[in-house]
């Protein structure tokens, strides 16, 4: 069984991803295909972390304490995030 230490997980993390595909050919029988894609990632802009940072907590005479009370939870936290909603654009070529 594992124990407190190493069980820590990062928070819920959920996105929405929408994708729409024009296909440019107007004659099917064509030796090539081509499409465009249109694409929104995490649509609706949550701010998902990327990791989480222990932080160091200031002490007297310019020393720094690094947290490592895991078991009373006494540490300060900051997450990052990298993207909110990213939007993208794709061109397909392909031969049959």
């Amino acid at each position: 069984m594992y124990g407190e230490k190493n069980n820590a997980r990062l928070p819920t993390y959920h996105r929405l991803d929408v994708t729409a595909i024009f296909k440019l050919n107007r004659n099917n029988e064509r030796k090539y295909q081509h499409e465009l894609a249109l694409s929104i990632f995490n649509l609706y802009g949550r701010k998902n972390p990327l990791f989480i940072n222990f932080n160091k907590e200031a002490q007297a005479a310019n020393n720094f304490k690094v947290p490592s009370d895991l078991i009373n939870r006494e540490y300060s936290i900051s997450q990052f995030y990298l993207f909110r909603a990213t939007p993208s654009v794709s061109y397909n070529f392909r031969w049959q």
